[in-house]
């Protein structure tokens, strides 16, 4: 059997530092809980908006399908077309809201 090859330099080594864990600077209980009861709070606020935007989305994607198939039906209404370019328009300005 032969012996072994070297694969490099063996005076080199790679060096390693060893891992230390940090201590938290206060592990008061109360406050632990008080910041999980709060993620706890934020996590059903942020599904709570996620369900009322994709209900939202919803409806807009349906007024979308209906204003096109009427615009490929019947030709562009005045009112269709207006629609579509607000559900197209990519930025909204505080003057935008002032026309309504």
């Amino acid at each position: 059997m032969a012996p072994p090859r070297s694969t490099g330099n063996s005076s080199i080594r790679s060096q390693t530092r060893p891992v230390h864990a940090t201590k938290p600077v206060s592990c008061d209980p109360q406050k632990v809980d008080e910041l999980t009861t709060q993620i706890a709070d934020l996590k059903v606020t942020v599904d709570g908006l996620e369900k009322e935007r994709d209900f939202y989305y919803g409806k807009l994607r349906d007024i979308e399908v209906l204003c096109q198939e009427n615009e490929q039906k019947e030709g562009k209404s005045d009112v269709v077309e207006q629609i579509l370019e607000i559900l197209y328009a990519t930025e909204v300005s505080a003057d935008d809201f002032e026309e309504y």
